[in-house]
């Protein structure tokens, strides 16, 4: 019970260690279930692999049976990625060589994040002009200047700003991209509480 409430609370080393105790006390079938949860959460997927497969053979009617035999597949392929590099080292001539993880390159916001960058300075550089321009015109001109030229300076800091506030746009979508193309598929997981049992007399004698 005590390994349940740990579990529940994600404290899952030390309801690891309620739930290995029991076993060690009374070797229940159930909690061999409970421990291989524990174990993938607490990163031992040798040891959960284990579990797991010793429960599923004991327990092949088990409602959760899909789920831990999709697990007890991504363990062992786990655990085989891992042994793959260390064959390797020690000169497995007959291993097969392994292709590098291809990396997520975000190739739409490298090249939405280069455009909002040229557009940024497009705008700086059409704002610095239409400054100069207008510091121009003020030693120049004043108080009365031509009105077209002073036109040609505002519609050039218009333009200027709106080019700024379309770079300031572009760099939000950029981010929003940014993240959807890194972020990594979720593992599928057990359901986390399917497999703690709540020990009873039935349960843990009847046959388990």
């Amino acid at each position: 019970m005590r390994g349940v409430e740990l579990y529940q609370q994600s404290n899952y080393a030390n309801a690891w260690l309620e739930f290995t105790s029991a076993y060690q006390l009374v070797p229940l079938t159930a909690l061999l279930n409970n421990m291989a949860r524990c174990e993938v959460k607490i990163g031992r997927p040798a040891e959960a692999l284990v579990h797991f497969k010793n429960y599923i053979a004991a327990t092949p009617t088990d409602p959760d049976a899909e789920y831990i035999r999709q697990e007890i597949a991504r363990l062992d392929a786990e655990l085989g990625r891992r042994a793959a590099p260390s064959r390797q080292a020690a000169g497995d001539s007959d291993a097969a060589p392994k292709e590098s993880p291809r990396r997520n390159v975000p190739t739409g916001s490298i090249v939405f994040g280069a455009t909002t960058v040229a557009t940024l300075i497009a705008g700086l550089a059409t704002i610095g002009a239409s400054s100069s321009r207008f510091n121009s015109l003020d030693s120049t001109c004043k108080p009365v200047c031509n009105p077209m030229d002073v036109n040609s300076v505002q519609q050039m800091s218009y333009a200027g700003y709106g080019l700024l506030g379309t770079a300031g746009a572009a760099a939000i979508v950029t981010g929003i991209m940014l993240s959807i193309e890194l972020r990594k598929p979720k593992e599928s997981i057990l359901r986390p509480l399917a497999g703690i049992r709540l020990f009873n007399p039935t349960y843990a004698y009847g046959g388990q």
